[in-house]
């Protein structure tokens, strides 16, 4: 999806993707859509400890074992939140990803929102949204009004 102006400044060299917002849909379950989308458990990033090493903990103590995050460029981790609705389970985060220019060469960093939901229904459904840098809120604004219907 992507407005007709998409990445189209002639002043801007960055090249932010072909699309403002992309979505996947998947008969994926919960725990392979959100793993699709980018999501992880931090037990499963979690290391055990080495006896004698003293190097902090990563990721850090501040985020559960249970808790949902987002790994993004250079392992910059960042928290998911949990959303649901009558008829769907799923997540949504923030990714931070790299861009480059369209001449060559590192553009620098941003975010972008990700969210993974799955049906409650089974055959399980997963629509997988990613947003791009400029999207401006449409992810957000557009996943709590999602709707999965089954072909009868």
């Amino acid at each position: 999806m992507k407005p007709p102006t998409w990445n189209d400044d002639p002043t801007d060299d960055t090249d932010y993707g072909d699309y403002a917002i992309t979505l996947q849909i998947t008969t994926d379950d919960f725990e392979d859509a959100a793993a699709r989308a980018g999501f992880r458990r931090v037990r499963a990033l979690r290391e055990p400890p080495v006896p004698g090493d003293d190097t902090p903990p990563w990721p850090p103590l501040a985020y559960g074992d249970d808790d949902w995050v987002t790994t993004g460029r250079m392992a910059i981790l960042n928290r998911a939140a949990l959303i649901q609705s009558s008829a769907w389970t799923g997540l949504m985060g923030e990714r931070t990803r790299g861009y480059s220019h369209r001449s060559g060469g590192n553009a620098g960093m941003g975010n972008v929102v990700i969210a993974a939901v799955v049906s409650r229904a089974k055959p399980s459904v997963a629509v997988i949204i990613s947003g791009g840098p400029l999207e401006d809120g449409a992810v957000r604004a557009v996943v709590p009004t999602i709707q999965i219907y089954r072909k009868r």
